[in-house]
């Protein structure tokens, strides 16, 4: 069960990584929302500033995952609290990009 726990969290995290690749370096900007109203300009630092979210949303989820194999009781403890620092600092990464570009619940 341990295996299957960990396999499905590094499954998540890698998913997480390759959507903010996506949307960092190639600038798909879409995947998440297809009406996006952004000058041409904008484009590159909205979907750099969007990307690194997501890049830290799925390394934190790296860390989780290590959790679900370890026996180590400090470690168990401590994963999860950095991982829900980590989700939350980038959630509050996104909700700041989104206000300034004026997207999303801002716009």
């Amino acid at each position: 069960m341990k295996m299957f726990l960990f396999s499905l969290i590094i499954f998540i995290g890698i998913i997480f990584i390759i959507l903010g690749i996506l949307i960092w370096k190639k600038q798909k900007i879409s995947l998440f929302n297809k009406n996006i109203n952004i000058d041409e300009k904008n484009i590159i630092e909205y979907s750099k500033s969007i990307g690194k979210s997501y890049i830290i949303i799925g390394l934190s989820t790296f860390m989780l995952g290590g959790e679900s194999i370890t026996d180590n009781e400090i470690l168990r403890c401590i994963l999860p609290v950095i991982w829900i620092l980590a989700f939350s600092a980038s959630l509050v990464k996104v909700n700041k990009t989104q206000k300034k570009y004026k997207v999303g619940i801002w716009s």
